[in-house]
C-alpha cells in the first residue's frame, strides 16, 4: 500500500515491513545493459551472458564426423565412468593408443575473425605415467595452431606454443586445480583478420611418441568453447551449443539479517549526483567453501536482485556493478553468538535502484567455477612462445 501523503498524513505505511527476503547474485557484465518498460521497471538484461559453442560437452562418447559431435581416431571413449568436479557421475574416460601414428578426439567449430575465444576442459588422470602427455590444441587449416602439453599424472603443462600471423595477439593459458585430481585447462586466443574461418579443430591429441608403447587413458569432462578472455562458468550442452543469458545464484538468507540502503550523493558545488547502494547480508557458519566464494566476490563485480518483505524486487549494480567493500568472518565469543560471515557489496550508480519484473532473477542450476578448499587449489598462467607446432591432422 502506498505511503503517499494525503492531507499531511502518511496512509498505509503500517502495512509495510522492513528487511530483505531473498538475494540473487550474478557476475556483472560491463558490456551489458538493461531494458526497461519506460516506467523504471527492468524487463530484460542484455549482454553476452555465458555460452558453450561446442556440442555434447560432457558426452564425448557421442561420435560422428566432428561437426556437432566428437570424432576420434585410434582412441576409445567410455561414458560416465567417474565423478565429475560437480559430484555427478558424468565424466568420461578416453583411452589413446597412438597407433599407427596418432590418436585424437576432436570437434570442429567455425570461428570468426577479430574475436577472442577461450577453449577449456576439466582433465583428471587415469593411468598416464609421469613422462607421458597429450596435446591440448586448437588447429585451423595448417596456418593457425596453438596449444600445450598436458601431463595428466602430474597435473602440469609445458611446451606452450603458437604459430604467429593469423593470431592477433600472443595466446595465454591458465590451469586451475579443482580438487580430487581434477584440473581445468584453458587456452585464450584472438583471431586476426586473416584467420581461416572454415572448420577449426579443437583437439585432445597424442602420438606414439607422447604415449610410449602402451595405451594411456584420462578422464575428461566439461569441454567448452566461449567468446571471452577467460574460462567462465561451465555451461553443459547436448545436441547443440548452449547459451545462458544471466545465471543468477540464490543465497538462502537467515531471517532478519539482510538490508539494502540507498543514499543519494549530491554536490551542489560540483553539480554532481549519484546513488550509493549498499547491500549487507550474512551467512551463518564458517566454511572453506563460503570463504572462497566470498573471495571470488571480492575479485569481481556483481549484479544483485533483492526481494524485500513487501514483495518488491530491486536490481542493484546495473550501471557499474557492485563491489565487495566490507566483510568479516567471525567465530563469536559466546555459544549463542554468530559463527559466520558479514558481507557488504557497494555500488555507485547513476540512477536509483529500479524495480524488476517477475521471473528475471531465476536462479541457475548450472555453473562450476572458482575456488576450492585449501590445499586443493593451484593455479598457473602465462603466454605461449612462437615455435613450430606439432603435426596435427587436417579436418576431414
Amino acid at each position: 500500500m502506498s505511503c503517499a501523503l494525503t492531507a499531511g498524513y502518511a496512509l498505509g505505511c503500517r502495512n509495510s515491513v522492513g528487511g530483505v527476503y531473498s538475494l540473487s547474485l550474478a557476475n556483472f557484465n560491463p558490456t551489458g545493459s538493461v531494458t526497461t518498460n519506460g516506467s523504471g521497471t527492468v524487463t530484460w538484461l542484455n549482454g553476452y551472458g555465458l555460452e558453450n559453442l561446442l556440442s555434447y560437452s560432457q558426452q564425448l562418447d557421442f561420435s560422428g564426423n566432428g561437426t556437432n559431435s566428437w570424432q576420434y581416431v585410434s582412441a576409445s571413449v567410455s561414458a560416465n565412468t567417474t565423478a565429475a568436479p560437480d559430484g555427478t557421475i558424468t565424466a568420461d574416460t578416453i583411452t589413446f593408443s597412438g597407433t599407427p601414428v596418432e590418436s585424437y578426439v576432436r570437434q570442429f567449430e567455425a570461428l570468426t575473425t577479430g574475436t577472442t575465444y577461450t577453449y577449456s576442459a576439466f582433465v583428471k588422470n587415469n593411468n598416464f605415467t609421469a613422462s607421458r602427455f597429450v596435446y591440448f590444441t586448437v588447429h585451423a587449416s595448417g596456418t593457425a595452431s596453438m596449444g600445450f602439453s598436458i601431463y595428466p599424472s602430474e597435473g602440469t603443462i609445458s611446451d606452450f606454443y603458437y604459430t604467429s600471423g593469423t593470431i592477433a595477439a600472443t595466446p595465454t593459458y591458465k590451469q586451475e586445480s579443482y580438487g580430487n585430481g581434477w584440473n581445468r585447462y584453458s587456452l585464450t586466443f584472438t583471431t586476426a583478420s586473416n584467420f581461416p574461418t572454415g572448420s577449426t579443430s579443437l583437439f585432445f591429441y597424442a602420438t606414439s611418441a607422447t604415449l610410449g608403447a602402451t595405451n594411456s587413458s584420462m578422464h575428461i569432462w566439461g569441454v567448452q568453447l566461449e567468446r571471452g578472455s577467460y574460462a567462465g562458468y561451465y555451461v553443459p550442452t547436448v545436441a547443440a551449443s548452449s547459451y545462458v543469458g544471466y545465471p543468477f545464484f540464490k543465497y538462502e538468507l537467515p531471517r532478519n539479517t539482510a538490508s539494502i540502503v540507498q543514499t543519494k550523493q549530491a554536490s551542489t558545488e560540483n553539480g554532481t549526483l549519484f546513488y550509493q547502494q549498499d547491500l549487507n547480508f550474512v551467512e551463518n557458519k564458517l566454511s572453506i567453501g563460503l570463504r572462497n566464494e566470498f573471495r571470488r566476490l571480492a575479485e569481481t563485480k556483481s549484479l544483485a536482485i533483492v526481494t524485500d518483505r513487501n514483495g518488491n524486487k530491486w536490481i542493484l549494480g546495473s550501471d557499474t556493478g557492485l563491489e565487495l567493500t566490507a566483510g568479516n568472518a567471525q567465530t563469536g565469543i559466546n555459544q549463542g553468538d554468530r559463527n559466520g560471515y558479514d558481507i557488504t557489496l557497494t555500488g555507485l550508480e547513476s540512477y536509483p535502484m529500479m524495480a524488476v519484473q517477475e521471473g528475471l532473477a531465476t536462479p541457475a542450476n548450472e555453473g562450476i567455477e572458482g575456488y576450492l578448499p585449501d590445499g586443493q587449489r593451484t593455479q598457473s598462467s602465462g603466454k605461449a612462445q612462437p615455435v613450430a607446432a606439432p603435426f596435427v591432422p587436417e579436418p576431414g
